[in-house]
């Protein structure tokens, strides 16, 4: 399971970089050559999704992680859950992780709109333009939904997932009878 974290990790790199490299080119695009200023259009499309992929990766890390963490606890091994839990609803966390997360893939296009609002002229630039909006808007709302959700418990993980670990140990309860 730590394997598939990592895994995952990388590949929220991955994404953010592609996000990024992606916005870059279309504007670079639409900066050098005002005829396709219409791309502009496709950046409040790209962005959501490339964050909903993002988000994807975001709650299954946290889904193994809490898995992880319920197999020690069940080993009775010390645990941080309860400090995992306060983390997630303090001040920094919602500062330095969740508002520079919803910023990263719905400023670009919220910029775009604005930007290309003074220049939709035909009636598909504006269905996509208002398109546009709702799609963003779908993203932050499940951006702030799930980023900012409390952890749930490890009991909804599917069960392919609960065969990666080896079985638990038996527990010794040392309270117990004991053998002359």
């Amino acid at each position: 399971m730590r394997a598939e974290i990592l895994n995952r990790s990388t590949t929220q790199a991955a994404i953010a970089g592609l996000h990024v490299t992606a916005v870059a080119t279309i504007v670079g695009v639409i900066i050098n050559q005002d005829q396709y200023r219409d791309l502009g259009l496709l950046i409040p499309f790209i962005s959501p999704l490339l964050g909903l992929l993002y988000l994807d990766h975001h709650a299954t890390i946290a889904r193994l992680s809490r898995r992880i963490e319920a197999y020690y606890t069940a080993v009775s091994l010390p645990t941080y859950q309860g400090e995992s839990i306060m983390v997630r609803r303090s001040l920094p966390y919602l500062c330095l992780y969740l508002l520079p997360t919803v910023l990263l893939y719905a400023l670009a296009p919220g910029i775009a709109l604005v930007w290309l609002s003074m220049d939709v002229f035909t009636r598909w630039e504006l269905i996509a333009w208002r398109a546009g909006i709702a799609w963003v808007a779908f993203y932050v709302a499940i951006a702030i939904a799930v980023l900012g959700s409390k952890p749930t418990a490890p009991d909804i993980i599917p069960e392919k997932l609960w065969s990666m670990l080896p079985p638990l140990p038996e527990r010794h309860d040392p309270s117990g009878p004991t053998q002359p």
